[in-house]
């Protein structure tokens, strides 16, 4: 098996103020390296997929995932039966529900800015028919395990870490008609009471032609 060392970027100090004058830079801290040493399939002497080691909003950038939301979770551990273990008893749906109401609420909030009272009856109520919703269209993209060491700043191996991930994705125009008839549907159970909370619900309905 080849093993491939994948270090984490490191983050650069950049050195302020001219000769003679202390820096008023403090270091930043940098992310641990690791090198990866096994893996799922290092059997096969093949290198791990590289849509591992990437977060959602990477893997949604490229053409494999064009026009797709990706979900991606992770669980790690000591010991590889335990993370297999939270592998076969992983619930998609569920888990799909719980990121897409948070998404939702994130962009509630970020929407109505400094209106967020005016929403909040509306947004429990997209919430609440999100969650009585049926999510459809999502299909199990991948999954896979590593086990990586990580090293100190000489080298030395510091621990040992086992990283389960899996991988669902949902057609963006499928989960976003999804939310929208959700906000329709909030929308004629929660009327309004007055033209400023019209004006804030407008604006969360414009937040979501984005996307979430």
């Amino acid at each position: 098996m080849r093993k491939g060392l994948i270090w984490v970027p490191v983050l650069l100090v950049v050195l302020a103020g001219c000769a003679g004058s202390p820096s008023t830079v403090a270091p930043k801290v940098t992310a641990p390296q690791f090198v990866i040493v096994d893996h799922k399939n290092a059997a096969w002497g093949v290198e791990p997929p590289q849509w591992v080691l990437k977060d959602e909003v990477a893997l949604e950038k490229e053409r494999e995932f064009d026009g797709q939301y990706v979900f991606k979770f992770e669980q790690t551990g000591k010991d590889l039966n335990g993370v297999k273990i939270w592998a076969s008893s992983f619930v998609a749906q569920s888990e799909i529900a719980r990121i897409v109401n948070t998404r939702v609420q994130d962009k509630f909030v970020g929407a109505a800015a400094g209106d967020v009272d005016m929403v909040e009856t509306y947004m429990e109520e997209v919430v609440k028919v999100l969650a009585e919703s049926q999510f459809t269209g999502y299909r199990k993209y991948d999954d896979y395990w590593v086990l990586k060491s990580y090293l100190d700043q000489n080298g030395r191996e510091e621990r040992r870490e086992y990283l389960y991930v899996i991988v669902y994705t949902i057609p963006q125009d499928v989960l976003d008609e999804l939310i929208e008839r959700s906000l329709e549907t909030a929308g004629e159970a929660v009327k309004p009471k007055t033209e400023e909370e019209v004006t804030a619900r407008e604006r969360v309905k414009a937040a979501f032609d984005g996307g979430i």
